[in-house]
């Protein structure tokens, strides 16, 4: 059973991942810096609100520690789900104490989601400044924005999950970070120069890793095919690896997934049965500020026999032998290590399903052969 006779529309996103970074760096940051002027409506705003649905939804969480990083403590970054920002927050929170306070940021590649449009309407309506950042500027999301942050959009094969696109919106974010940080005069030209040399290097560090990386998903993927769940965790940046995981092996073969952070793990999911039919995966960084929390999780899982494996970069000595650890590239700069971090989670997911012989999405089959159109459902603005 080789891994070439398992390959993938998934596996070749992956691979193709780090050359398609280095080819868009460049593309994306200029974009920035037009949209980041002195000039800018919202560059001082306190509050920053981030939204999107599913993977782009996750990026706002993989990317808040990145603009937290850029900006003074007077801003708060905040990751929001589109159907809260939309329907359900108070519209006090949208409606800026001065002109600029509050800037939304609405991510969507298509720029088609109902509630992402409809957040963004909201916001505008509130009084909020909001910017899109998504494929046009002719995208029906940007068009209900003021501002427009046009990054490329990958071409990959028609039905198939999103890897590329995903790292492609954290790009996007910690780049428009950087720019927030320069145009707001927190740190010199040659210091964000600096962040993206950071990131184009640690994007590129994976590419010489990821055949081997490749091979040891596709052998671990022999043992997590024959689990009936799948449990994710991470804390900060790390839980937006455990969500970005369970959403592909969802996507990817239809896997019963839960995530959360190490926290209410130790509270809750650690008590789900039966245990010897759940793959659990820890996202665990060197930098986390939960450390030693998500590292107590360790010997938990072995006691009450859980298939255990560790997302990281620390090296491998620092676990057990048993625990199966999948090692990613260490970093200079941590707030970035989520753009790329969770290569080793796709390759894993694309390899379960290749070997389940599960189409993607489900195939279209079944109950799920009528398309689903709820995310462009009716949108409403009170």
């Amino acid at each position: 059973m080789n891994r070439s006779d398992y390959s993938n529309s998934m596996e070749d996103q992956v691979f193709q991942l780090p050359s398609y970074m280095k080819q868009i760096s460049d593309t994306v940051w200029e974009a920035c810096r037009r949209v980041v002027t002195p000039e800018m409506k919202g560059l001082y705003a306190k509050h920053i609100m981030i939204t999107g649905c599913g993977d782009s939804y996750c990026a706002g969480i993989a990317m808040k520690p990145a603009l937290d990083a850029m900006l003074t403590p007077e801003t708060s970054v905040e990751p929001v789900r589109a159907v809260q920002l939309s329907r359900q927050m108070s519209a006090f929170r949208l409606t800026p104490e001065n002109p600029g306070d509050v800037l939304v940021v609405s991510i969507s590649a298509s720029g088609k989601p109902s509630r992402v449009v409809e957040g963004a309407m909201r916001a505008s309506k509130c009084g909020a400044v909001t910017l899109a950042l998504t494929s046009s500027e002719e995208t029906p999301l940007a068009k209900e924005c003021e501002l427009v942050l046009e990054v490329p959009k990958p071409e990959t094969a028609p039905v198939s999950p999103g890897i590329l696109s995903y790292s492609v919106s954290c790009l996007g974010l910690c780049y428009f970070g950087i720019a927030l940080g320069l145009a707001r005069g927190n740190f010199s030209e040659e210091k964000a120069l600096f962040y993206k040399k950071s990131v184009e290097e640690y994007c590129q560090s994976y590419e010489a890793l990821l055949p081997q990386m490749a091979d040891e998903m596709f052998e671990l993927a022999k043992t997590f095919e024959k689990f009936e769940y799948y449990d994710f965790v991470g804390d900060c940046a790390d839980f937006a690896n455990a969500y970005f995981g369970s959403c592909k092996f969802a996507e990817a073969f239809g896997a019963y997934c839960s995530y959360d952070d190490s926290e209410n793990w130790e509270h809750v999911n650690y008590f789900i049965e039966p245990t010897a039919k759940i793959g659990t995966v820890a996202s665990i960084s060197s930098d986390s500020p939960s450390l030693t929390r998500q590292k107590e999780m360790i010997p938990v899982c072995k006691r009450i026999q859980r298939k255990l494996l560790v997302l990281t970069d620390l090296d491998k000595s620092t676990f057990p032998e048993e625990v199966t650890v999948a090692q990613v590239p260490s970093c200079r700069l941590g707030f970035i290590k989520p753009i790329m971090m969770h290569l080793p989670l796709s390759l894993l997911a694309a390899y379960i399903a290749a070997l389940k012989g599960e189409p993607y999405f489900r195939g279209g089959k079944g109950v799920w052969a009528e398309p689903n159109d709820i995310a462009n459902s009716k949108i409403e603005i009170k």
